[in-house]
């Protein structure tokens, strides 16, 4: 899907659950896409049309939003598919890389990474947390906060507006507000905790 993504990089594309039923060779997904009522449906048609997305099915429809389910034979989705890990595809970028927010035990994110790295995909530890750390900030909003803060976004007044930031970061603005104000309370709950 990341070559969908990429002619429409303003949209996000999240994979919420993906599984292999027994006998068959695709991976079912279930996905959400944010965008313009516009970019929507040209994505889903997007997808359609795709040579490896079969049965695209949309499911329920917001302003702005739309749920579905589809099934590929994309490698790597197996690969997410198959693991004893937990992952959430968070989004696909203009530049082909995915983030994704996986959960489970150490060997088992291990034998993850491996076994994506069998299938030829690339892939980097953007943050790690154990149940010792559950409060700190993700990676990606490690990383998105930093950008924010050394682009001038929490000065006053701004050095630079959201859709230029959200542009910089190639992700939607309604996504990176969404990230910021997310890593904003965690800190805050953080300060006011360790004050008590």
């Amino acid at each position: 899907m990341l070559d969908v993504t990429a002619k429409c990089p303003s949209v996000t594309i999240r994979i919420l659950d993906s599984k292999i039923p027994n006998g068959s060779d695709y991976v079912h997904e279930l996905f959400e896409i944010n965008g313009s009522p516009g970019q929507l449906k040209s994505v889903v048609e997007e997808l359609k049309d795709h040579d490896n997305i079969h049965d695209v099915d949309v499911m329920a429809s917001k302003k702005g939003r739309v749920f579905g389910s589809l099934k590929t034979q994309c490698p790597c989705g197996k690969v997410i598919a198959s693991s004893k890990c937990f992952s959430t595809v968070e989004e696909g970028t203009p530049n082909g890389t995915v983030e994704l927010t996986t959960f489970g035990r150490e060997e088992h994110l291990r034998n993850f990474l491996d076994d994506l790295a069998s299938e030829g995909t690339k892939a980097s530890i953007l943050g790690w947390s154990s149940e010792n750390d559950s409060r700190g900030l993700t990676g990606r909003q490690e990383q998105r906060l930093r950008v924010a803060l050394e682009s001038g976004y929490f000065d006053f007044p701004k050095k630079i507006k959201l859709r230029k930031l959200a542009g910089n970061l190639s992700v939607s603005p309604s996504s990176l507000v969404e990230t910021l104000k997310s890593a904003e309370k965690k800190i805050l709950k953080d300060h006011f905790n360790s004050k008590q």
